[in-house]
């Protein structure tokens, strides 16, 4: 695949997963060009195999760059810091309201999810995280990974089933 297909193809679920995590959509679009600039230098030298995988792994690369690079930075924009105020402010009302116990079940519960995804292989994790948190559709995630719409319902089944045994291993302790 050359960059002009990738580009073509994975143009609008790279902008859509950029702009679920992004409060400004500029931002969204210059990682999208960052990662098919990045892409087109490292392409020549080698052939890839899973596009899908290749592309986001790079996506959240960058995004995870970018957000380091915000973080360090003292120019941070009135919107993006209305905005985490906000966040901060709606974050707060709802923990005011959550009694203790349960703030304490949900972390031992968020843990055991956590433990879950870590003892999954990389490419169920990844496709576990595309549909559950990144939103993507089972077919979108096929196309992505360059498998069957099949092979990703094993894999979310695989991923499930992990997480529910871990979190009924909790329940017992």
């Amino acid at each position: 695949m050359n960059i002009h297909e990738a580009e073509q193809r994975f143009r609008n679920p790279l902008l859509a997963f950029f702009r679920r995590r992004l409060p400004l959509v500029h931002e969204a679009e210059d990682l999208v060009q960052e990662v098919f600039l990045k892409i087109s230098r490292l392409t020549d030298r080698k052939e890839i195999h899973n596009p899908g995988s290749y592309i986001f792994r790079i996506a959240s690369n960058q995004l995870t760059d970018h957000i380091r690079r915000n973080a360090a930075s003292s120019r941070t924009s009135d919107v993006s810091i209305s905005h985490m105020i906000d966040e901060y402010r709606s974050f707060h009302n709802l923990v005011d309201e959550i009694e203790p116990e349960r703030v304490l079940a949900g972390k031992d519960e968020l843990r055991s999810v956590l433990l879950a995804l870590e003892s999954l292989s990389e490419r169920t994790r990844d496709i576990f995280i595309a549909y559950r948190v990144d939103g993507f559709r089972r077919r979108e995630i096929a196309e992505n990974f360059g498998i069957s719409v099949s092979a990703v319902e094993k894999h979310l089944a695989k991923a499930m089933a992990c997480i529910s045994l871990h979190l009924e291993a909790s329940d017992v302790d």
